[in-house]
């Protein structure tokens, strides 16, 4: 077994870098904590797609009444009702009426072709209103797939950081009941030690003397004191040894007991999200009691809204 000086020095340099980790832990769970309130934090409304697209069907709608107006504003001519009863009609006032008639045809065929068109920007801007509908449903569904991707991945990465604080927690307290046991152990070899030279008395308590000089039989009893006092301590060495081991033991249980712990959430929370895992059916967000909010980071909206690109209907 090695001294006792050494497995100290080893053993608070290993609680040195286990306390540096534990350290560098809790400033990471910190870190991404914050991390998540500033994102929060920087989330705005989205842009109110409706009142954009009614202001700008009734700018159009203002424009197709003007359109409309205007077309009215053209002379209008008045048909000439030619009576049965007239004796006889020169040939001039024939000539007229048929152009009278002709005027009346233009006209008719102008206003309903207008009505036509009219009738085909409605029907183009509808179509184009409903394609932004579209696109707008579209954007909201990828952001919330998009959001709750996200806080899987951040709960998942908290979770894990956590995971491991439990466990170096419990190295750091490990290694400081060992260094503890170690520091008792070679306090009390040192004084254990100062009565090797001596003699034991069998009385009880026992009393350590030398005499002045020493014979044959001094010599033995020392040496017979001597040879107790090792084997006592070397005793003592192995049943430290022993409890150490014993507690070093039961904390990779516990270590272990974490992981699988760990492991186990991760299978639930991913089954959750599988819907073969479910009958079928998916469960969303709102039915695990999460609120779903109607507002993302710009960083989520640029990324989704360039993935998708829906073209106007024709």
């Amino acid at each position: 077994m090695s001294t006792i000086s050494e497995l100290n020095r080893t053993t608070e340099e290993k609680l040195d870098l286990a306390r540096e980790k534990l350290k560098d832990l809790n400033e990471r769970i910190f870190g991404s904590e914050k991390n998540r309130e500033f994102t929060n934090n920087q989330r705005r409304r989205p842009i109110d797609m409706k009142r954009t697209l009614s202001s700008s069907s009734n700018s159009s709608i203002k424009d197709r009444l003007k359109f409309s107006d205007h077309e009215d504003e053209h002379p209008k001519i008045m048909s000439r009702v030619v009576s049965n009863k007239e004796a006889s009609i020169t040939k001039r006032e024939q000539v007229i009426a048929m152009q009278s008639r002709q005027n009346d045809i233009g006209r008719n065929k102008r206003m309903f072709g207008s009505l036509l068109g009219t009738l085909q920007k409605f029907k183009k801007e509808e179509n184009f209103l409903k394609s932004k509908e579209e696109k707008k449903a579209l954007i909201e569904k990828k952001l919330e797939e998009q959001e709750q991707l996200e806080k899987i991945k951040l709960k998942e990465e908290r979770d894990a950081l956590i995971a491991n604080r439990k466990k170096k927690q419990l190295e750091v307290k490990t290694l400081e009941t060992k260094m503890d046991k170690l520091r008792d152990l070679q306090v009390w070899e040192e004084n254990q030690k100062k009565s090797l030279n001596y003699i034991k008395t069998s009385t009880k308590p026992a009393i350590f003397w030398l005499p002045k000089v020493m014979n044959s039989k001094t010599t033995i009893l020392q040496s017979k004191c001597s040879q107790e006092i090792s084997e006592m301590i070397e005793e003592r060495r192995k049943q430290v040894d022993e409890e150490i081991k014993e507690i070093e033991s039961h904390v990779e249980k516990e270590s272990e007991s974490i992981d699988e712990h760990e492991a186990d959430k991760k299978n639930n929370s991913h089954n959750d999200d599988d819907p073969s895992e479910n009958g079928g059916h998916k469960i969303d967000s709102s039915e695990r009691g999460v609120k779903r909010r109607q507002s993302y980071s710009p960083e989520v909206k640029k990324r989704v809204c360039s993935q998708v690109i829906v073209k106007p209907k024709e």
